[in-house]
């Protein structure tokens, strides 16, 4: 009786290994070509009518506007003017630096998120219905 487990237990393994690697092989493929396509379509959008003029304009239309944050200096909380020449890490072309990278970086962790939540709650679909069925066929009362 053992060695007809271990049979039946190899023979699962056989199947289910590959079936298993396949599964997450054509997710990541699904991930990669969806990630893909959205990029490029957000980057189309960002380029067409020439939006990152309008961007950029903002920016130094605002440049005149005080912005002020509260900085800690030895527990005491001092204003720090955002734009001011002396801070030039705060300036308002480095507010918004590198914004093709930003798309892609936050069309990756939409594209990551929304493909983990869809394939949840396809997993969990799959798992009430064959569950019910199981539970129909044992005890049809119970269902």
């Amino acid at each position: 009786e053992f060695y007809s487990m271990m049979v039946k237990f190899g023979g699962a393994l056989v199947v289910g290994a590959p079936v298993a690697v396949l599964y997450r092989f054509q997710r990541e493929q699904l991930a990669v070509h969806w990630r893909e396509w959205m990029t490029d379509r957000t980057l189309q959008l960002y380029n067409s009518n020439r939006v990152y003029y309008s961007l950029e304009r903002d920016i130094t239309g605002s440049a005149g506007a005080k912005e002020t944050v509260f900085g800690e200096n030895n527990g005491e909380t001092d204003p720090i003017n955002l734009l001011s020449p002396e801070n030039d890490d705060a300036s308002p072309a480095a507010r918004i630096d590198n914004p093709d990278q930003r798309i892609t970086e936050d069309v990756r962790t939409f594209t990551a998120f929304s493909l983990q939540l869809f394939i949840t709650i396809v997993t969990s679909i799959i798992d009430l219905v064959s569950f019910s069925l199981i539970l129909y066929s044992i005890q049809p009362q119970l269902f």
